[in-house]
This record gives structure tokens, C-alpha cells and sequence, in this order.
């Protein structure tokens, strides 16, 4: 596989595109936190900050020319952009059992995903962006295989399942129609997540090029995620009869789901 440089596609997908959806995100996530701070809002704005962090690197190791110090920041670029599904797995694992999950166990399973993430990405020979790759990211099949397995099985399918478990567990037709949105946001970011982890590893210029202009969607999939969760069940006013299995009631999600 070999490289085209730091071709248009790549400037107006980091500077333009990842520029713009840190901004939207950010806005989106200090909104969450600032209306209310518990762990439903701290798990969802999580995952916007987690994504604004790792577009941000790419905007800064973009212009860099130093070797290993591209490497790295490439790297926790990436990890930052997987590390972001721990939070929204964490946001639908609130949601769906009534269980109190212990910090210090939070902490120790954020912990391990880490350093799974990090070691997949560190796979001696898997990712290589040096002056010989005129500074874009080569990455190896084995490793986008690899990483699409684990992120697949990790987060994205068990993230679907639960969300189609709550979905099941509302009793009124409103709140599904809401949560539906949330769902949607979460089929449009893995999409988006997976292409563009093809994006990295497959240097063909017409899917690039039509890869930029399909990655504006990731500012739809965000407003669907926080209109079908945050901002939808904190403007729905129906509550419905408490179950065994979940009760979600704060204030601001206020809603009890059977």
C-alpha cells in the first residue's frame, strides 16, 4: 500500500470538517454538563469530549514534521475517537439497569478498555507515518481488521443491543419516537466511525474523496444522539409505570421507562 501525501481530501476532512464538528460538539457537551451534572450527562458529554479531544489532535499533528512525535499524537488521536464509545456504552448501561455501578469498578473497566485500545494500536509495524509516508498515516489491513473486530464486538454491537433493550422497555409510543432519534444517532456514528477507520487504511481516491463530504453526517449523528436522549426525554413530560428492571428518573432525564 503506498501513500499520496497529504492530499486535499485529507486537509478539508481535518481542517474543515473535524475543525467544525469540535465546535459543535463542544458547544454540545458543555450544554449537557452546565444543565445538569450527574452521571448520565457526565457519561454522554463524555463522549463528545472524548471525540472533540482526539479531532483535535489531528488538527495539531497535521502541519508537524517530527518524527516520533507524529506517530504518538496520531495515535492518541485515534485513541480518543474509539475511547469515546466507552462513554456511550457507559450512557446506555445507566439507562438500562437500575444497578449501581461502583466508581472504583468504572474506573477499573475505562482502565482496561484503554489499554486494549492502546495496545492494538501499538502493534510494532501496524501504523507508519514518517517522512517516507510524506507524514499521512499508513496503516496495515491487519491492523484495521483487527481493530474493526474489536470495536465491533466491543462497543458498537453491545451499544445497539441495549439500546434496542430500552427501546423495548418503553411503554408509550412518544418516548420510543425519542428514543428512536437516539438510536439512529448511534447506527450514523458507527457507520461514520467504521468508514472512516477505512478512510486511514485505504488509499483509493474516489472513496476519500466521496469519504469527506459523507463525514459532514457526523454533525447529524450527533444532534441525533442528544435530540433522542438528552434534550428528547428531558422535554418529554409523560412518565410511565416504574419496572423492576429499569427505573430511570433524574432530573434531567425525568422519565421512568417500563
Amino acid at each position: 500500500m503506498t501513500s499520496t501525501g497529504t492530499d486535499w481530501t485529507r486537509l478539508f476532512l481535518i481542517y474543515v470538517i473535524e475543525g467544525g464538528t469540535i465546535l459543535i460538539f463542544l458547544a454540545i457537551a458543555l450544554k449537557l454538563i452546565l444543565r445538569n451534572r450527574n452521571k448520565f450527562t457526565l457519561a454522554l458529554s463524555g463522549y463528545y469530549f472524548s471525540y472533540c479531544f482526539g479531532f483535535l489532535l489531528n488538527l495539531i499533528y497535521l502541519p508537524l514534521r517530527m518524527d516520533p512525535w507524529v506517530y504518538y499524537l496520531h495515535v492518541m488521536a485515534i485513541f480518543f475517537t474509539i475511547f469515546a464509545f466507552v462513554f456511550l456504552l457507559i450512557f446506555n448501561l445507566n439507562i438500562y439497569t437500575r444497578i449501581r455501578v461502583k466508581k472504583h469498578s468504572l474506573i477499573l473497566l475505562m482502565a482496561i478498555y484503554a489499554l486494549s485500545i492502546l495496545l492494538i494500536l501499538t502493534i510494532p509495524g501496524a501504523i507508519t507515518i514518517n517522512s517516507d509516508t510524506s507524514w499521512t498515516p499508513l496503516w496495515t489491513w491487519e491492523l484495521f481488521t483487527l481493530l474493526s473486530i474489536f470495536v465491533l464486538s466491543t462497543f458498537i454491537v453491545p451499544i445497539i443491543i441495549l439500546s434496542l433493550k430500552i427501546k423495548k422497555k418503553m411503554s408509550t409510543k412518544s418516548l420510543k419516537r425519542k428514543w428512536k432519534l437516539h438510536c439512529y444517532g448511534i447506527y450514523l456514528s458507527s457507520f461514520l466511525f467504521m468508514g472512516g477507520l477505512l478512510y486511514i487504511t485505504w488509499n483509493h481516491y474516489v472513496f476519500r474523496m466521496a469519504w469527506v463530504f459523507l463525514s459532514i453526517l457526523m454533525i447529524v449523528a450527533a444532534f441525533l444522539l442528544y435530540s433522542g436522549s438528552a434534550k428528547g426525554l428531558h422535554d418529554q413530560t409523560e412518565v410511565t409505570k416504574k419496572s423492576d428492571l429499569i427505573k430511570y428518573k433524574t432530573r434531567l432525564f425525568s422519565v421512568s421507562i417500563q
